[in-house]
Formats: structure tokens, sequence, C-alpha cells
């Protein structure tokens, strides 16, 4: 997986609105945004200023530019987005319609929470 700058930034703005679904930013969802960004090769300095960026961007401007990636990356970010959803070992209704909601706002591909997250770990 290949992402642009922008790209990354309206990604982590779901993955952060993501974390708060629920109403707890748990430390171990933010230590997957952080996983995740490192394991695109993107420095610390680099993370902040996409974090910044994330920010940012209104979720109306991130949705259209999930929207417009590949279906490859469109599954990508369901994924991700589960495995947020999952890493803090509860998984709330709330953050379950984050979830949906996003699915069907950006064209995601439906899947299982068990096919995203093995999806996840394959990619």
């Amino acid at each position: 997986m290949n992402f642009q700058g922008v790209e990354l930034a309206a990604i982590t703005k779901l993955a952060k609105l993501m974390c708060a679904a629920d109403g707890i930013v748990d430390k171990k969802e933010l230590t997957v945004i952080a996983i995740e960004l490192t394991r695109f090769g993107v420095s610390r300095e680099e993370a902040e200023d996409i974090v910044k960026a994330a920010d940012a961007l209104e979720v109306e401007q991130a949705l259209p530019i999930i929207k417009a990636l590949d279906e490859e990356g469109r599954k990508y970010v369901g994924a991700y987005l589960a495995t947020i959803m999952t890493s803090d070992g509860h998984i709330d209704e709330s953050e379950v319609k984050m979830w949906n909601l996003v699915s069907m706002l950006c064209g995601l591909p439906d899947m299982s929470i068990t096919e995203a997250l093995e999806f996840i770990k394959e990619a």
C-alpha cells in the first residue's frame, strides 16, 4: 500500500474519529495509529505533520479523499479502522456504527470485523 500525504492525512482523520467514537481515546488505539504510520515509512517528524494536517481537515473533506482511493486502498482503510476499533479489547456499539457509516460514505468494501482483521495482518 502506498498513500500520499493528503491521503495519509484523511486516513489519520478517520482513525482519530474511530478512536473517539466510544468517548474514550485509549492508548492502545493511538498506538495502532503510530504503528501504521511507521509501517508506511513515515518518520516521527512527518507523522507530526500528518497529524496536524489531519486535524486541519474537516470530515467532509476527508471522506471524498478516501472514497477516491482504489479498491485495495479502501479495503485497507476499512481494515485499519476495524483494527483500531478492536485494539482496546472492547468493541463498543458506537464504534461499530462509526465503522458502518464511514464504510457506507466512502464506499469501503463489505467485510466482517474478522475479515478486516485478517486482511490487515496480510497487508
